[in-house]
């Protein structure tokens, strides 16, 4: 898990010129990268008010019908998550 990047990672950055200019970051991504043998990394951040999720696996270790079944799992509780924060 990587975490909540809104607190490190700012979206709107003020440019060092002689008139008022700003950068302003609207996509990122980030990989992961497994070792063989590891089986399974899941990464999750917050950013720019969204969150995104990632995951990678080997393979050899975990057949495909488990992992859309953990991905299964992470939908569910990401849309019970979402459900709470629109009460």
């Amino acid at each position: 898990m990587v975490g909540d990047l809104d607190r490190i990672l700012p979206t709107t950055f003020s440019l060092p010129t002689s008139f008022p200019a700003t950068l302003t970051l609207s996509d990122m991504l980030l990989g992961t990268r497994l070792h063989r043998g590891e089986g399974i990394l899941i990464e999750s951040y917050t950013w720019d008010g969204m969150m995104t999720f990632g995951l990678g696996w080997d393979e050899q270790v975990l057949r495909r019908e488990q992992v859309d079944e953990i991905l299964s799992e992470v939908r569910g509780i990401g849309e019970m998550l979402a459900r709470e924060g629109k009460e």
